[in-house]
């Protein structure tokens, strides 16, 4: 069956206004701060709303506007590509990034919330710039596809296919009977999020943007700061509460005996590097690697882990360990039991086999791509441990 072709440009044309939009929501930092960047980001919103206002425009008339499921995963694709190509403008304008691959590699981080950047000096560049910088990871931690699939039953578009193909869970299961009720709520559960955690670091000390920028990366998350040395520039935080009991009592233990810091100190740095580690959300207090080889072989172990299935994080997500660890041992039962039928359970839930296998497959193809890369690294003339941790971050 043939891709819908009209419907695909007609969403991709969505998506760029919307993103366009996005961008002129940097005027009023570059207003208030005056730094220069002011006309790169007006135009750079309006040749992006422009564009897909026309691509909007001349496939408005929707003979058709089934969507299938390949369509779905044709559009985020498509979707992700072109956003990321429009969104490197304000990064060539403003002069922050002049070069288009410079910029492009930043720009496609912040959506995919990678938190990988070409930036050296991050204080210099203009503030409207880094608050786009920002808003590129705020914006790939929900997803702009999400936010389009509460506008397209508008346009009399199903969003159902879009939601399947950008949802990382292991089940689209939605939170209320209609898929535009469940993309609203989730946007607006995000907004919330994002507010509640950038009153508390406004509370805590932090300048007002830097507390929303600091809000925005973490909530995605990414990690991008605007801060050369990222959050270990401020004071400490005392609003980071994490479930990693085990691992941060064990990176405490080992940060007490070898770098020779007070316990609380110790505590401290622990508890915030594992839970910014193993969610992946790339902010740092101190550098770990300096602390022992036990601590980086630990963390860098972390890396692999993730966060909730629904997570954007990167790694390879908790609900996935469970599953995989569930079924090993329950392979173990079935060898001494080749009769009895032992199906594996996750909250009180018999899990489907084409789940298992689907979890398998997925854990492969990580550790495929993980290793390629890692050789890749290598091949280019970097050490071992940084070609494989530059590429266990990504």
């Amino acid at each position: 069956m043939r891709f819908n072709y009209q419907v695909i440009v007609n969403i991709i044309g969505l998506l760029l206004m919307l993103n366009g939009v996005f961008m002129l929501l940097c005027i009023p930092f570059s207003m208030y701060f005056g730094e220069g960047d002011l006309m790169a980001i007006n135009w750079s919103g309006l040749i992006t709303i422009c564009a897909g206002a026309i691509l909007w425009f001349v496939t408005k008339d929707l003979s058709n506007k089934e969507l299938k499921k390949k369509d779905g995963y044709l559009i985020v694709t498509l979707g992700w590509v072109s956003m990321s190509c429009f969104g490197t403008l304000p990064y060539i304008l403003s002069g922050a990034i002049p070069n288009f691959t410079d910029a492009f590699f930043e720009t496609i981080s912040g959506y995919t919330t990678t938190g990988a950047s070409i930036l050296t000096d991050i204080e210099s560049v203009h503030k409207g710039i880094l608050f786009w910088r920002s808003l590129t990871q705020w914006i790939g931690g929900m997803g702009i596809i999400v936010l389009a699939v509460a506008i397209l039953p508008i346009l009399g578009i199903g969003g159902m296919q879009l939601f399947v193909a950008e949802s990382p869970g292991i089940s689209p299961d939605k939170l209320q009977p209609r898929i535009k009720e469940t993309a609203k709520r989730l946007w607006l559960i995000y907004v919330m999020l994002t507010g509640v955690e950038t009153t508390l670091l406004w509370i805590g000390g932090m300048t007002f943007f830097d507390a929303l920028n600091h809000g925005l990366t973490t909530m995605a998350p990414g990690g991008i700061s605007t801060k050369n040395a990222s959050a270990a520039h401020f004071s400490p935080f005392r609003f980071y509460l994490g479930t990693c009991v085990l691992l941060t009592a064990i990176t405490t233990v080992a940060i007490y005996f070898a770098s020779g810091t007070g316990f609380e100190q110790s505590f401290r740095n622990g508890l915030f590097q594992v839970v910014s580690v193993v969610t992946t959300t790339g902010f740092v207090s101190a550098d770990y690697t300096q602390w022992s080889s036990f601590i980086t072989l630990l963390f860098f172990i972390m890396l692999f882990i993730g966060a909730s299935a629904g997570s954007t994080s990167g790694g390879v997500k908790i609900v996935r360990h469970v599953i995989l660890l569930k079924n090993s041992i329950l392979e173990l039962k079935r060898q001494l039991h080749p009769s009895a039928i032992i199906p594996v359970r996750f909250n009180k839930t018999a899990v489907p086999k084409d789940i298992t296998f689907n979890i398998l497959a997925f854990i492969m193809i990580y550790i495929s791509i993980f290793s390629i890369g890692s050789i890749v690294m290598a091949s280019l003339g970097v050490d071992l441990e940084t070609a494989m941790g530059s590429v266990a971050t990504s």
